[in-house]
């Protein structure tokens, strides 16, 4: 089921605070709760509404399942992040037994992280624009999909390089 729906998020927000979002959970949950409500309904509406909640509490799954649920996110990404000579950087590192190396490449790797995440509360913006103002277009819904396609992808690989370096490190340190 679409959690933007479950969680009464029309049109589906991208931007959406953690407070609000935590707040109508919780304002939710207590109209179906199985402690107030002893029915095999409110049992199946409380198990939707928590994976609904679990679903678009964290902005990257928010991301995720706005891909997922909202019509016309489908276009194939447009890749503005080149993950390729990061990748290769990181490949021969790997190699290497440098150890100043590694965390010098872990700290570039956080700061990249750190920087996707302004731009990702920016792209959230522009999209939850287009959507307020009927996002005029099945193309332009495409791109913008696109673009956040582009930042997820960017960002778990983003992700998995570091957790790795991390385990290196943790490992010869």
């Amino acid at each position: 089921m679409n959690p933007f729906e479950i969680l009464g998020i029309h049109p589906p927000r991208l931007s959406i605070s953690a407070l609000d979002l935590e707040r109508d959970y919780h304002c939710l949950s207590l109209l179906c709760h199985p402690d107030h409500h002893a029915s095999d309904e409110a049992l199946a509406k409380t198990s939707a509404l928590n994976a609904a909640y679990r679903a678009l509490r964290d902005p990257w799954s928010r991301a995720d399942a706005f891909l997922k649920w909202v019509p016309g996110a489908t276009l194939a990404p447009q890749k503005s992040h080149d993950i390729s000579s990061l990748a290769n950087a990181y490949f021969e590192i790997q190699e290497s037994e440098d150890l100043q190396g590694l965390r010098d490449f872990a700290f570039e790797v956080e700061t990249r992280l750190n920087r996707l995440e302004s731009e990702r509360e920016s792209l959230f913006q522009s999209i939850d624009s287009q959507l307020s103002q009927g996002l005029s277009g099945e193309k332009n819904r495409g791109l913008l999909a696109a673009s956040l396609k582009d930042l997820i992808d960017f960002k778990r690989s983003l992700d998995s390089m570091l957790r790795d370096l991390r385990m290196r490190l943790a490992g010869q340190g």
